[in-house]
């Protein structure tokens, strides 16, 4: 006894296309290393895509810019030949204090707060584009709105 045949999947020999992906930010690739200021506060989530690191990596500086906080770039993993795969963008206050100078120079706290706020940027192997991965909003010190003012 045969099964009735499913007539909804493809056949064998041709492939199920995908829905185009949405990419955030492809027209700043004209300007290359020269990004410009965004106009307004770009909105960040996990499962975002940028054409390539550059601009993922703007867009993150320029989310800081616009709420108050510096972010800086933290780990970075490359590929064997060179180009980058994964990198850790964090905010400014992220870490713990390290004391590494033995010797008491002056008396100066740290702006170091365990700060949570980070986002996870990777790019797979064979695909042209740039994925958030994971983004924590979430900061444990008060914004400084003087930070778009003085951040660079």
């Amino acid at each position: 006894m045969s099964l009735p045949l499913d007539n909804t999947q493809p056949p064998s020999n041709q492939v199920a296309s995908l829905p185009p992906l949405d990419i955030e930010g492809t027209n700043l690739i004209q300007y290359g290393k020269a990004i410009p200021h965004l106009q307004s506060c770009p909105t960040l989530a996990e499962g975002m895509n940028f054409p390539n690191f550059e601009i993922a990596i703007h867009y993150c500086i320029e989310f800081g810019w616009f709420n108050g906080f510096s972010v800086r770039k933290k780990r970075v993993e490359k590929n064997n030949d060179g180009s980058i795969r994964s990198r850790c963008i964090d905010c400014e206050y992220s870490g713990k204090i390290r004391d590494n100078n033995k010797i008491m120079t002056r008396n100066k706290g740290s702006k170091k707060t365990k700060c949570s706020w980070h986002i996870n940027l990777s790019q797979p192997l064979n695909v042209n584009y740039v994925k958030i991965t994971k983004f924590v909003n979430t900061h444990n010190h008060e914004l400084l709105p003087d930070n778009t003012l003085f951040a660079p």
